[in-house]
C-alpha cells in the first residue's frame, strides 16, 4: 500500500497541517509508504499526470481540494479518503462518488461514510487560566440572513429556511425539503447553512443563560453591541476565532469547555486535555492516540 496526504495549503496552523503531520508521522513510524502533496505549490497538473502514470493505493485529504465541484477523486479516478474536521457539511458532494470516502467524527449510516473520531495528543497538566470556553459563534440571526442574501440564490434561502423550520438535524432536514427536487443544488452550502443558524440560536442561549464565573467565547461574533445585549456581559468575554491549533492550547489551559451538539470533534481534544466537556460524561469518551486513528485508518483502506 502506498499513500498520498493530498493538502490544498501548506499551513502549519490549520485543522489541514496540524492533521497531515500527526498522520505522516505515524505512517513513518510504521514504515507504510507515502507521499505529501500540496496542490497550493502549483503542482497540479504534474500531480494529475503522475496520478495517470503511477497511482497510490489511496489518496488522503484532510479538506477538500476544490470545494463544491466534482470531487477531486471522481476527476482523476483515484480512490481518495476524506478525513473531515466537523461535519459532513464538509464533504457532501462525495456521497455519490464512485471513488471517495468520507471519515467523520461522529457515526453515520449513509453509504460513503465511516465513523473516525481524530487522534489525540495528550498533554501534562496544565494551569488552568480560563474558568469555561466556548467555541461555537456568536451571531445575530438576523445579520445571518443577510449575509446569505449576499451569497446564496433566493431559492437556496427558501430552502435553508424550511430545512430550520422542520426542527430536524442538519442532513434530515434538507433531505426532507429537497424532497421532489429536481434542480441542481449545493448540499454542501444547504447543509452549512442549516448547521451555522442551529449552532448560532444554540450558541446565544448558553452564552446567555450562563451562570458560571466566567465564560471567555473564542470565534466569530457577527453582530453589534454584543457586550450591552448580553443579559450577563458581566460574565462573558469575547475573543475573535482561533487557528485550529490555537484551539488545542486554550483546551490545555481551560477547566471546562461548552461543546454544541454538531460540533463533536471537541469531545475527545477536551478530554485529553484535561478539560470537561460540559454535558458529556467524559468516562464514556476513550481518547485515541494518531497512531492507533492511523491505523484504523489503514484498515478501513484495506477493507475498501
Amino acid at each position: 500500500m502506498r499513500l498520498d496526504l493530498v493538502l490544498r495549503e501548506r499551513t502549519a496552523y490549520s485543522y489541514e497541517g496540524y492533521t497531515s503531520r500527526q498522520v505522516a508521522a505515524a505512517l513513518e513510524k510504521k514504515k507504510i509508504p507515502f507521499k505529501t502533496i500540496c496542490l497550493g505549490d502549483g503542482v497540479l497538473n504534474d500531480y494529475i499526470r503522475f496520478l495517470q502514470e503511477d497511482p497510490p493505493s489511496y489518496m488522503v485529504s484532510f479538506t477538500d481540494l476544490f470545494p463544491y465541484d466534482r470531487p477531486f477523486c471522481d476527476v482523476v479516478q483515484v480512490p481518495q479518503f476524506f478525513w473531515t474536521n466537523h461535519s459532513l457539511s464538509e464533504a457532501a458532494h462525495y456521497l455519490n462518488s464512485d471513488y471517495g470516502k468520507i471519515g467523520l467524527p461522529y457515526s453515520c449510516d449513509l453509504p460513503r461514510t465511516v465513523y473516525l473520531p481524530h487522534g489525540v495528543e495528550r498533554s501534562p497538566p496544565q494551569e488552568k487560566f480560563f474558568d469555561t470556553v466556548i467555541f461555537s459563534p456568536l451571531m445575530d440571526l438576523t445579520n445571518l440572513e443577510k449575509m446569505w442574501e449576499e451569497f446564496f440564490p433566493r431559492e437556496m434561502i427558501n430552502i435553508i429556511k424550511a430545512a430550520i423550520e422542520t426542527g430536524l438535524l442538519p442532513y434530515e432536514a434538507v433531505v426532507h425539503v429537497l424532497e421532489g427536487n429536481t434542480h441542481p443544488v449545493s448540499m454542501n452550502h444547504l447543509l452549512n447553512g442549516v448547521e451555522t443558524y442551529q449552532k448560532a440560536k444554540r450558541t446565544y442561549s448558553s452564552i446567555a443563560s450562563f451562570e458560571g464565573e466566567c465564560l471567555d467565547v473564542f470565534g466569530e461574533h457577527i453582530g453589534n453591541n454584543w457586550l450591552k445585549r448580553l443579559p450577563n456581559v458581566n460574565k462573558v468575554r469575547l475573543h475573535y476565532k482561533l487557528p485550529y491549533t490555537e484551539h488545542l492550547a486554550v483546551l490545555k489551559q481551560s477547566k471546562q469547555v461548552i461543546i454544541d451538539p454538531l460540533e463533536p470533534h471537541w469531545i475527545m481534544p477536551a478530554v485529553a486535555a484535561g478539560c470537561i466537556p460540559v454535558g458529556y460524561s467524559s468516562e464514556k469518551f476513550q481518547p485515541q492516540s494518531w497512531e492507533k486513528q492511523t491505523d484504523q485508518l489503514i484498515e478501513l483502506l484495506h477493507e475498501s
